[in-house]
């Protein structure tokens, strides 16, 4: 039988001593973690979560490559995320179509797409990854397109940019690390992402508008449908300014695609 492993993560502030003097406050993140952590619960993941000032990289990044030694072929490895979507140069010129890298802010710093991406590398083949963000730039992980929504989850692009150069020696090093076509992910991802690339992420007073939706399709574990109708009943609740998107990397996996959501 395979097992499940959860790691919900929610930011309702970040650090302003790294983040350029801004603490980046957000109303929901938090609440958005302790309802994945439920949800998760319910569907008998072993869970862990992090709030705001215990989100931190090492620690992130630390649970993320314990569970990839864990976890073995069919497992299943679900996180979620929900806070602030940052912003970096893409130094190592991956293909991303306006030269920018997509973060998580953690509380501490940004979690790089690229970081991320080598993560998932290291889990072996066969297991399955559900990554749920709830954040700015969510699509694909992409690029920046700031449409300036009224408590939308983005730092202000001035802040981001300050925030690079303050500590742009720590970012340069993993922003310039040169890919490596070997380089594979053998586990099936799959991403629940909150917006389009070019659309930002709304919170919300108890919720964040995407998981809020994301709850109330799921109405505790009723829903029957696959990934793919999750994702079209939530969108079509969302705003328009606010499309949910579905996106796969790594292995193909049909199976998982066809599963009902959130199930190990």
């Amino acid at each position: 039988m395979p097992i499940g492993y959860s790691l919900h993560i929610g930011l309702n502030k970040i650090d302003p001593r790294h983040y350029a003097g801004s603490a980046g406050r957000l109303n929901s993140s938090e609440s958005d973690a302790l309802s994945m952590q439920a949800l998760a619960k319910s569907m008998g993941f072993t869970d862990k979560i992090l709030l705001t000032n215990e989100a931190v990289r090492e620690r992130v990044i630390h649970l993320i490559a314990d569970a990839s030694q864990k976890l073995l072929d069919d497992d299943l490895f679900f996180i979620s995320y929900s806070g602030h979507g940052g912003l970096l140069p893409n130094l190592n010129n991956d293909p991303e179509p306006v030269g920018y890298d997509q973060t998580w802010c953690l509380f501490d710093g940004q979690l790089v797409d690229d970081e991320l991406k080598q993560l998932w590398v290291s889990f072996k083949p066969g297991v399955r990854i559900l990554a749920v963000s709830d954040s700015c730039f969510s699509g694909t992980m992409l690029h920046f397109h700031s449409t300036g929504l009224k408590n939308s989850k983005i730092l202000p692009p001035a802040v981001l940019k300050e925030t690079y150069l303050r500590n742009q020696a720590f970012y340069d090093k993993i922003l310039a690390r040169p890919n490596v076509p070997g380089e594979r992910i053998n586990a099936s991802v799959l991403l629940l992402a909150s917006c389009l690339d070019n659309q930002e992420s709304l919170d919300g007073p108890f919720n964040s508008v995407f998981t809020h939706h994301l709850l109330n399709v799921w109405n505790n574990g009723t829903f029957t449908g696959n990934y793919k109708a999750f994702i079209n009943e939530i969108s079509r609740s969302t705003p328009s300014s606010q499309i949910p998107q579905l996106k796969e990397e790594g292995l193909p996996n049909i199976s998982f695609l066809n599963s009902p959501p959130f199930k190990i």
